[in-house]
């Protein structure tokens, strides 16, 4: 049985959210015990703490945080990830001074976030929601939560967004900037030059940082040998009919699907300074230089090696 703020909240609204639930019942199939206990796991350690200035206002929160519980249920969400509860209920507590002041666009704004990372790079979810409330309570709007988010997906290992979270990292605290890259020496303007200067870390002799991709019946992403080209600077894989162009850096890389093939081909020719890394991914199909690294596909395992 729900006891406390919450359950004083959602008493005050009974028929009011009692409405909305059949609503969302003629539009989803609602689990009802799945709802229940999401939102105590969810709504009830944020109300637990959450101190508004009067019952309106509270009753407000509690409204949003209701509404997007039982949509989440609705969608399977909480069925297929069970640690999505868990998740929010985390976010949430980091976040709850901006969620009082403004529930919907933060609570929209954090779910959003949180599902595209866990879509987009399900294995560094759990970074990015632990540095995502360490870091939360220095943004002061809520656009500079969403900052934080763009620059947390990246620093998690989503390559595709280097450039956004660049861009946003001026609109941070150093606090947070100290958090997001594990930072303790050096000074925070100092690091974020680096980053900006350079995708990857100094090396000495080149070496490969990453193996993607494999054949698709062990497990991989390719059916077929994948081929390797360049489009407007960017690394393009082609596999069967699928083409991705491949985003990488420091912190990871990500292959975001794209309508076709890169317009210059790949070639065999291996860099001098490159040979004694790729020696061991011989025979090579194709390889392509950007100014970032060297791809190169390997004809025995399916798989494109990321070479700095």
């Amino acid at each position: 049985m729900m006891d406390g703020p919450l359950a004083q909240s959602l008493r005050r609204q009974r028929d009011v959210l009692n409405a909305r639930f059949a609503i969302a019942e003629r539009q989803m199939t609602i689990d009802r015990d799945v709802f229940s206990d999401a939102l105590m796991h969810v709504a009830k350690p944020l109300f637990d703490g959450l101190h508004p200035a009067d019952d309106k206002l509270f009753d407000r929160c509690s409204t949003v945080v209701f509404d997007a519980v039982l949509r989440l249920t609705g969608l399977g969400y909480f069925a297929h990830h069970g640690e999505l509860a868990d998740e929010l209920a985390q976010l949430f507590q980091a976040c709850a001074e901006l969620l009082a002041r403004a529930p919907r666009r933060t609570v929209t704004s954090l779910i959003h976030a949180l599902l595209r990372v866990k879509q987009q790079n399900p294995r560094q979810c759990r970074l990015w929601v632990e540095k995502f409330a360490a870091c939360a309570g220095t943004a002061t709007t809520v656009d500079q939560l969403r900052d934080l988010a763009v620059v947390l997906a990246w620093r998690s290992g989503l390559a595709q967004y280097r450039t956004p979270a660049l861009a946003r990292l001026d609109h941070l605290k150093t606090a947070s900037t100290k958090i997001i890259f594990d930072q303790s020496c050096e000074s925070s303007e100092d690091y974020i030059s680096k980053l900006t200067a350079h995708p990857w870390p100094p090396q000495q002799v080149s070496r490969c940082v990453a193996a993607i991709g494999g054949y698709s019946g062990l497990a991989g992403t390719f059916r077929d040998m994948p081929g390797i080209s360049v489009l407007d600077d960017s690394v393009i894989i082609s596999s069967g009919d699928g083409h991705w162009r491949l985003y990488a850096d420091r912190f990871g890389h990500f292959l975001e699907p794209v309508p076709q093939a890169g317009n210059t081909a790949s070639h065999t020719r291996i860099p001098a300074s490159y040979r004694k890394a790729l020696e061991p991914m011989q025979p090579l199909t194709g390889l392509v230089k950007t100014d970032g690294f060297l791809a190169a596909v390997s004809s025995l395992s399916y798989q494109v090696f990321i070479v700095v």
